[in-house]
C-alpha cells in the first residue's frame, strides 16, 4: 500500500513537469539504462579481463561506480542529443 503510494506521489509529481522536459527526461532516462546495460555486456565476455580488473582492484566499489558511471553519462548524453534532434521544428526556426 505505501508503495502505491509513493508510485502515485512521483507520477503526479512527474506529470506536473511541462511536457519538453518530459520528453528529454524520458530519453535520458532510456540512456542510463542503455548504458548500464552495454556496461554489464562487456563484463560478460569472456575475452575482455574487464571483471578480472574490476574484481582484483584494490578498490572494487569505487572502479565499478566509475566504469558503470561513465557509460551511462555516455550514453544518456549521447540520447540526450537525438531528443533534441528528434525536436519538431518547422522551416522559419518556430515550433
Amino acid at each position: 500500500m505505501r508503495t502505491n503510494l509513493l508510485n502515485n506521489r512521483l507520477v503526479t509529481a512527474v506529470s506536473k513537469w511541462p511536457r519538453l522536459i518530459r520528453f528529454l527526461a524520458g530519453y535520458v532516462a532510456l540512456g542510463l539504462v542503455s548504458g548500464v546495460a552495454v556496461a554489464a555486456a562487456l563484463l560478460a565476455l569472456p575475452n575482455l579481463p574487464i571483471g578480472t580488473l574490476l574484481a582484483e582492484t584494490p578498490y572494487p566499489v569505487s572502479a565499478a561506480f566509475l566504469y558503470f558511471g561513465s557509460f551511462a553519462f555516455t550514453f544518456g548524453s549521447l540520447a540526450m542529443g537525438v531528443a533534441i534532434m528528434l525536436l519538431p521544428w518547422d522551416d522559419e526556426g518556430g515550433k
